[in-house]
């Protein structure tokens, strides 16, 4: 705190309201109306992965209500991020076996199984197999995208939000360095590591 004060940064009971807490009030700012017409299309593209389709959106909210920049830019970054990957040869053979299948025959699909739910990963941009942002732990791995292996793959507009990334940041939730060293240079974060050993001396 600016005080020199430190506090609880999250708390446990926290996951339960993350993701209603964080739309409730980018919708508080930018109002009902334009909420649904505009943000909320976004939001529903980007958990479920479709980046394209989830940047129009947020960027044109931003466009119409600026007081919302900085509220997503984690989603906008995040989605120019995924689009900026050039797709592997394995990332195109999975979208084209997908567009075939879901183009077949009754028949056919009766014969073959659906392929299982992929979706590109938000750090590396490939695709990985579909877990819930919220399912497994990916200290366990058993949450984490195949190819990166990096944890809780799968976007969620909750978590991926500022207070989001803070909580999982606070609590470190997950493994990887890349993620702490991210949000301390996205944020301006400059933790001071040793202060429990200080308290503690």
């Amino acid at each position: 705190m600016p005080d020199g004060t430190v506090g609880t940064r999250s708390m446990k009971s926290d996951i339960e309201t993350l993701s209603v807490r964080s739309l409730a009030r980018v919708v508080q700012t930018i109002g009902v109306d334009l909420g649904k017409r505009i943000l909320r299309p976004g939001v529903d593209a980007y958990d479920r992965a479709d980046y394209e389709v989830a940047l129009s959106h947020f960027t044109e909210t931003v466009a119409s209500c600026p007081q919302l920049s900085e509220d997503l830019r984690p989603h906008i970054r995040i989605c120019e991020r995924v689009l900026s990957v050039v797709q592997t040869d394995d990332d195109i053979l999975y979208r084209v076996s997908v567009a075939a299948w879901k183009h077949s025959s009754w028949l056919m699909k009766l014969r073959r199984r659906a392929y299982a739910l992929q979706v590109r990963c938000k750090y590396c941009g490939h695709y990985t197999p579909y877990v819930a942002p919220d399912h497994g732990f990916a200290y366990l791995g058993s949450n984490n995208c195949k190819r990166c292996k990096r944890g809780y793959p799968v976007p969620e507009f909750g978590w991926d939000s500022m207070d989001g990334q803070a909580y999982i940041y606070y609590r470190h939730s997950v493994t990887e360095d890349e993620f702490y060293a991210e949000f301390e240079q996205e944020y301006d974060v400059y933790p001071d590591h040793t202060h429990f050993m200080k308290k503690s001396e």
